[in-house]
């Protein structure tokens, strides 16, 4: 199975991906080949990499710098584990500017 899904927002906002269930298949020599989450700060796989993810412990949530968030699910069919839940929030972001108001 390889799953793709693109998190998009407003222009003005940022994306918070939190993980609330965790359990893939664990990492081989460090390095997550059977099953893993990867996430890209933008709106493709081809997208910056913010990190791959196995294992039965998910990372703290993730902030993207952009207003799209690219989500990538790969499992092979040998191991099954319960998978994961993730949520994710909009945040908007403002600019200050000089010369405003005291």
């Amino acid at each position: 199975m390889d799953c793709v899904w693109t998190i998009a927002t407003p222009p003005d906002h940022v994306i918070i991906f939190t993980f609330l269930l965790f359990s893939l298949e664990g990492n081989l020599g460090l390095k997550c080949r059977y099953d893993y989450v990867q996430l890209f700060n933008g709106s493709s796989t081809s997208s910056p990499a913010m990190g791959v993810f196995c294992g039965r412990v998910g990372p703290p949530p993730l902030v993207s710098t952009t207003n799209f968030l690219t989500v990538r699910f790969y499992s092979d069919d040998i191991v099954s584990r319960r998978g994961f839940v993730a949520t994710y929030r909009a945040i908007g972001t403002r600019s200050a500017t000089a010369g405003g108001p005291p």
